[in-house]
């Protein structure tokens, strides 16, 4: 069962990254100003039709999917037990509205992704059938499935092309780099390598303080002191291996501490870097090779990271312009969010998907 879930979370992940870059700024904002109106059209659409991306139906079955999985992401936004009905500070939207149109968005990515990725030949029918048998085959099988399919209320269909856009988009990550060029990419943009010295502002009377210190120890390091043993003597980062240091991309480590290391050739040592912990003498190192546990792990990051500059704002935009959206009127007032509470959300043992999300 939280295999069942963590599954589903894994992909909702993967595609909310790439639809809330796609969308236009017009598409995120409320849908009652003249601008939006231009990019997203309302209509009396037929029953079970929660929207149209293009000639599409975006049925009510697949935004249930979605919306099951984008509470969390919503109770993130709008504090840890929302009203529903309140108002967001960033879109101007209510938390319902805001939940069925991101659901609604999710569901158009997604289906204008399968195909862009079919039309351009990074990803076959064939290959969608496999991907899906295949992670049948790691739920326990068919029946499996099927009963956590009645158990948390998911149409097959609908799920089904849930699951396939994470193929499409593995696919779309091998044909786009090999990985001799993900090798590349690796050493050369992605990821780089460092161990540092920090000394902190804790625990010091002011950060002149800090900086006087950190400046005595750079000092040291750059007159030919082993940075290793500097690093035992006076590093005050309790989570560092001295022998490994951290190996990262953007995103991992604060700004700061990013850009100081990516300003370093190999061999290199910095002046201190002030971030909101303390001052860091920072030493660049080459990045780990094959030999390493987490190499292949680095690779297949830098595929993603190499797909995801790929698919960038420009891109996703012009994937979705073949699919322009229209909303059945009125679909947020169907849904039915009064079961869901903060505690059902963070409860891993209860199964808040028990019963149909719109009202009749």
């Amino acid at each position: 069962m939280k295999k069942f879930l963590a599954l589903i979370m894994a992909t909702i992940l993967l595609v909310t990254l790439f639809s809330a870059c796609g969308k236009s700024k017009t598409d995120s904002t409320n849908p009652t100003e003249p601008e939006a109106q231009s990019s997203v059209k309302y209509a009396n659409l037929e029953e079970g039709v929660a929207a149209l991306a293009g000639e599409h139906k975006i049925t009510m079955d697949d935004v249930a999917v979605y919306v099951d999985m984008l509470v969390p992401y919503i109770q993130q936004k709008t504090g840890a037990n929302p009203g529903w009905e309140d108002i967001l500070t960033d879109s101007g939207l209510t938390a319902r509205d805001e939940l069925v149109m991101a659901a609604i968005e999710e569901c158009r990515y997604q289906y204008a992704f399968i195909n862009f990725a079919k039309e351009n030949g990074y990803f076959t029918d064939e290959q969608a059938e496999q991907f899906f048998s295949e992670y049948v085959i790691s739920m326990g099988g068919e029946a499996v499935l099927d009963e956590l399919i009645t158990e948390y209320n998911f149409n097959r269909d609908s799920l089904k092309q849930f699951i396939v856009f994470n193929g499409a988009f593995n696919a779309l990550t091998e044909a786009l780099c090999s990985d001799e060029e993900a090798e590349k990419l690796y050493n050369e943009k992605y990821y780089v390598t460092a161990k540092h010295i920090l000394v902190l502002f804790e625990g010091r009377e002011n950060e002149e303080a800090a900086l006087k210190e950190a400046e005595a120890i750079y000092n040291k390091a750059i007159s030919g002191e082993s940075f290793e043993a500097l690093i035992t003597e006076y590093n005050e980062d309790p989570g560092q291996n001295v022998e490994t240091g951290y190996t990262f991309t953007d995103g991992e480590m604060v700004p700061e501490f990013y850009n100081g290391t990516m300003a370093l050739k190999v061999g290199d040592i910095s002046a201190p870097v002030k971030t909101t912990y303390g001052y860091h003498i920072i030493k660049r190192y080459a990045n780990p090779g094959s030999e390493d546990a987490n190499y292949a792990n680095y690779i297949a990051n830098v595929k993603s990271m190499n797909a995801r500059d790929f698919l960038n704002e420009t891109k996703q935009n012009e994937i979705i312009s073949a699919y322009p959206l229209t909303i059945n009127e009125g679909i947020a007032g169907k849904v039915d969010l009064s079961r869901y509470t903060v505690e059902q959300v963070l409860d891993e043992n209860v199964n808040y998907a028990d019963g149909s999300i719109f009202n009749e």
